[in-house]
């Protein structure tokens, strides 16, 4: 158990919004920190293709910080989603890197994912601390492989590769 007096300690969970709420591993992480006794808020970003939306959502990001006022910034997922807390963010911040974000993704030009790579990657140089869920993963880091972290999530890299959706079915 974690050694925090009950709602003292504040962290801002960043994520993509999927249908107006977090994906569920952040409000999985979320519950396990409210139990820590952590006082815990979202940001979900619900465009990441649109930049009039972006600074949008950059403007009540910037508010939310000064009003919540959290100790740290945890975003998931790089690419947008990172890139966005490097530009909006006062605070310090930590990543999670959970693989689309870094690997090439099939599904995807080769030009986005080779945009994904690197704005994840810039999203690293004001990071406090980068977390991958793989040692595959933290090999694709530029620039924040020195204060990256791997903490598996229960995905089996060698069992599960990323491939074209139709060899999939």
């Amino acid at each position: 158990m974690l050694n925090f007096s009950a709602m003292d300690y504040k962290v801002l969970l960043v994520a993509q919004s999927v249908n107006g709420k977090p994906p569920s591993f952040v409000q999985s992480q979320s519950d396990q920190l409210k139990k820590q006794g952590l006082n815990v808020e979202f940001f979900l970003l619900k465009s990441r293709k649109n930049p009039l939306t972006i600074i949008r959502q950059g403007r009540q990001l910037i508010k939310t910080i000064k009003s919540f006022t959290p100790h740290v910034v945890h975003v998931h997922y790089g690419s947008m989603t990172s890139l966005f807390v490097f530009l909006f963010s006062s605070k310090k911040y930590f990543i999670t890197f959970h693989g689309s974000d870094l690997n090439r993704v099939a599904s995807l030009s080769s030009l986005h994912n080779w945009l994904n790579r690197l704005f994840s990657n810039v999203s690293t140089w004001r990071a406090q601390k980068v977390f991958v869920v793989s040692s595959k993963l933290k090999d694709r880091l530029y620039w924040g492989r020195r204060k990256s972290t791997v903490l598996p999530m229960g995905v089996d890299a060698e069992r599960f590769q990323p491939m074209d959706k139709e060899r999939c079915i």
